[in-house]
């Protein structure tokens, strides 16, 4: 559920989760950027585990993923949100800050990228797991001239301890890229 206004208009905007029989607001999504239909570059989806205990939200963004929330319920309730963007993001962060890069915007230091559209960032395995395959960068157009980085992060996030069982961050990119520099 989300707001249908613009931004402009309803700048306290929330995402909710809720549900529809009998219809309950069950809780409101922790999200930095809320979904504004036609305002995020992309749209807002939802994978959810066969038991219906555990549900994957991503909200698109220009690039990629802009928030990636994992939900766990128990008896109906919202249980447990997390956000694993921001998890990934800080796996990410010492080696972007290594590189010392041009930060993407004003807004973010780097943002994700969908490598293609049948392989998201975060795919959810059962109600246990969830796997992890992430590319970052600060410079998704690949403009020479720029001090750019690039890296992949792939990681299990384990539900049940709330925490990364497995991780590892590759660096793809570091430096000044050059004319065409496709990596």
């Amino acid at each position: 559920m989300y707001p249908k206004r613009d931004p402009e208009e309803f700048a306290e905007g929330k995402d909710y989760v809720v549900s529809l029989q009998p219809f309950a607001v069950v809780g409101s999504l922790d999200t930095k950027w809320p979904y504004f239909y036609h305002k995020n570059h992309g749209g807002i989806s939802v994978t959810w585990s066969g038991n219906s205990s555990v549900a994957l939200v991503t909200i698109d963004s220009k690039w990629g993923p802009g928030e990636i929330v994992l939900l766990e319920f128990a008896q109906g309730k919202l249980k447990r949100a997390t956000n694993l963007l921001a998890k990934i993001h800080a796996l990410l962060l010492p080696d972007y800050r290594k590189v010392k890069p041009q930060r993407y915007n004003d807004h973010f230091d780097f943002i994700f990228e969908d490598d293609s559209e049948s392989t998201p960032v975060c795919r959810l395995d059962s109600n246990k797991l969830v796997e992890i395959d992430a590319t970052a960068t600060t410079d998704p157009k690949h403009m020479a001239g720029m001090r750019a980085w690039d890296a992949r992060v792939r990681a299990t996030w384990d539900i049940a301890q709330a925490k990364f069982t497995s991780q590892k961050v590759t660096r793809l990119f570091g430096g000044v890229r050059k004319q065409n520099d496709d990596e």
